[in-house]
């Protein structure tokens, strides 16, 4: 079975067992991983922070209290992702409340391209270091943090990018945390040479953290 035959497997399986979960499961463990993120040495030295707007119908980890609490320190910064299907790329904006983010394709709330003041909104890309902290979705995951999306590359090519910058610029490139439900932990990711791995998954049952190679 080739590598992508392998992933469609995976992704069938998974959405499967997504579906199965109950309101109230999702709920107490969002709510768990939201908890242990926030408590962590990660998310408390972070000054910039990037993070994706869960979409209750992929039934991705809630993400609204770490949203509000970056939102709420005003030493930290937030970016919230905004998608150019058309371009395939992934734009990561500050925002400064929830105010700022609209709904989008399958009601997924995105930022606006301007501030209200009319400027253009500060992209993490074009910032004079990487960020600190990147939060992402995706569909599947393992206990050495390969990370499997929903196929369409957004964050696999948005970090390449990153860890690109950080190498130009002599620092280091963002801590890249993936939240999931225990259902997205699986035994093997099938992954190729154009995958990213992740340094932390937050699950309801603790962190998995990868091993330095």
């Amino acid at each position: 079975m080739s590598v992508k035959e392998a992933k469609s497997d995976v992704r069938k399986e998974v959405k499967s067992a997504l579906r199965q979960l109950s309101q109230e499961q999702m709920a107490e463990e969002s709510s768990a991983i939201q908890a242990q993120i926030l408590s962590s040495e990660a998310f408390s030295q972070a000054r910039t922070i990037g993070v994706y707007i869960h979409c209750a119908k992929l039934r991705e980890v809630d993400t609204s209290r770490i949203v509000e609490s970056i939102l709420a320190d005003p030493s930290k910064k937030c970016y919230v992702p905004l998608i150019k299907e058309d371009a395939a790329l992934m734009h990561m904006l500050h925002i400064e409340s929830m105010d700022d983010l609209r709904p989008m394709t399958m009601g997924i709330l995105e930022p606006t391209e301007n501030y209200p003041s009319g400027t253009r909104r500060q992209e993490a890309l074009e910032l004079d270091q990487p960020l600190d902290l990147l939060i992402m979705p995706g569909l599947a995951f393992d206990k050495s943090c390969n990370r499997l999306g929903r196929g369409g590359g957004y964050y696999d090519c948005f970090l390449e990018k990153c860890v690109q910058k950080a190498a130009d610029c002599r620092a280091k490139p963002p801590a890249c945390v993936a939240l999931a439900y225990s259902s997205q932990m699986i035994d093997t990711v099938p992954m190729d040479d154009n995958d990213m791995q992740v340094d932390m998954i937050f699950t309801a049952d603790g962190v998995t953290t990868r091993q330095q190679q």
